[in-house]
């Protein structure tokens, strides 16, 4: 659709509103500038904004939603743009808003273990604020460099660590947001309890910028644990890898993480530079981690005997470079994806019994409609969240994402674990919800974004 005069000169007078108020670097209107926000981490999902601002403050996101309200022009937040459903790609003219530059991180509450940071900032830089206070953050992903707090708090991101400490909502303690007419929501607060009316802290998270954009959060820290041991391990099938973690779970209370990966991503690692595993080659992958005050080797060690593995299929590690080595085969899976096509990516939860007989028929289908697409898996086994990348289709074909989420519906699972609905799968939300879920989800968003302001097409469709 062509724009008129009219729609022109709007859109030359709020970018000059914008300019006033940001400074004339923070809103960038070049193509050139504007290329790496306009693109998401899948590839899958691109689109062109009419602009993209870089508010430094709380105030400053404010005062640009305020001015997007009055020129009735769509705003999507961005954070690391480390997402895979196009769910924070701008499209159709829209503004993009970035927090890269909200990265303020305050002193911790040593006695609660709480620290208050900016939207804008990345994993790492929490990660390493914690450490240096002597705390540790719960949540961890491979893309730490990247993604950033206010973009976990909106997708309620997992990673590897949900088996032990829980997903991103565990973490929040509260959080400031600004809505989509500029007001202002305050509430880094620091009680430990507060029951003073609705909970609109838990209503925003995992709302993806839907509802209203985060950009600041307290957040709870850990403690740091004394001993770590990671074991890889190659398995038959995916039932024998659920089994080994259920017996460490009976076990102890030592695990700390529990991942899996098929031999296809381990080829795509080795041949993308990353060293061989130290195990023999085996259908699929388990990586465990156990933590603890005292040595948890002992009882890893005692698990994988009852598992009765042959030697050859485990490597345990105990020290900082063998751990890393180890977890570097199941975290550069996604780059090595990446660097084979633009994959069709679906994140997608199941019970953790149903794992071996979701990676077999999902094959099946899929190889039933493409004969030439190539299915890689990994994901998080303590909680059932599979990455299901489907490899070998047009971007565009969106024949094989029906098929996979509906497999999914179709075995009890829900279609989005852990990285949101985004755009894609938006028009699926009801395989995983009801109508009368997904009718209070409407009335939810028209009460805070009457005039669907803030990131159109993401969630509800």
């Amino acid at each position: 659709m062509s724009s008129t005069p009219a729609d022109v000169e709007a859109s030359a007078t709020l970018l000059g509103e914008l300019r006033r108020v940001l400074g004339e670097r923070h809103v960038l209107v070049d193509a050139d500038l504007r290329a790496s926000y306009e693109t998401d981490w899948s590839r899958r999902w691109s689109g062109a904004s009419l602009a993209v601002v870089r508010p430094g403050t709380t105030d400053e996101v404010s005062a640009a939603l305020r001015l997007c309200y009055h020129f009735a022009t769509p705003v999507v937040p961005q954070g690391g743009r480390t997402g895979l459903v196009g769910g924070a790609v701008p499209s159709d003219g829209q503004i993009a808003l970035s927090l890269e530059r909200l990265t303020d991180i305050d002193v911790a509450d040593v006695l609660s273990g709480q620290i208050n940071v900016g939207a804008g900032v990345t994993l790492a830089a929490l990660q390493s604020s914690a450490a240096s206070r002597g705390w540790r953050f719960g949540v961890d992903l491979a893309a730490r460099e990247s993604a950033t707090v206010g973009g976990m708090i909106s997708t309620n991101a997992g990673g590897i660590h949900v088996v032990r400490h829980g997903q991103m909502r565990e973490q929040v303690v509260s959080l400031e947001v600004v809505l989509a007419n500029g007001d202002v929501l305050r509430g880094t607060g620091a009680a430990l309890k507060d029951n003073a009316g609705y909970d609109l802290t838990q209503l925003f998270i995992g709302s993806e910028g839907t509802l209203g954009i985060v950009t600041a959060a307290r957040v709870r820290l850990v403690r740091p644990e004394q001993s770590t041991v990671v074991a890889l391990v190659g398995v038959g099938d995916l039932a024998t890898a659920v089994e080994l973690v259920g017996s460490l779970r009976r076990r102890s209370d030592t695990l700390s993480a529990a991942e899996f990966f098929d031999a296809t991503a381990m080829n795509l690692v080795g041949a993308g530079g990353t060293a061989a595993a130290p195990v023999e080659d085996s259908p699929w992958y388990a990586l465990v981690e156990c933590v603890g005050e005292n040595d948890p080797t002992e009882v890893l060690a005692d698990t994988l005997d009852g598992a009765e593995l042959a030697e050859s299929a485990v490597a345990v590690a105990t020290d900082d470079a063998g751990r890393a080595r180890l977890w570097r085969l199941r975290e550069d899976v996604t780059e090595s994806i990446a660097r084979a096509g633009v994959p069709h990516k679906f994140d997608v939860g199941l019970d953790p019994a149903r794992l071996d007989e979701f990676a077999r028929v999902v094959r099946s289908r899929v190889g039933t409609i493409s004969p030439e697409a190539s299915v890689v898996l990994f994901g998080h086994l303590g909680e059932g969240n599979v990455h299901v990348n489907v490899l070998g289709l047009a971007p565009e074909d969106l024949m094989v994402d029906d098929v996979v989420l509906r497999l999914v519906a179709e075995m009890g699972g829900n279609i989005a674990a852990e990285h949101g609905v985004g755009r894609a799968k938006a028009q699926w939300l009801n395989l995983s919800r009801t109508p009368e879920e997904i009718r209070a989800m409407r009335a939810i968003k028209f009460a805070l974004d009457p005039t669907g302001l803030l990131n159109p097409g993401v969630v509800l469709s």
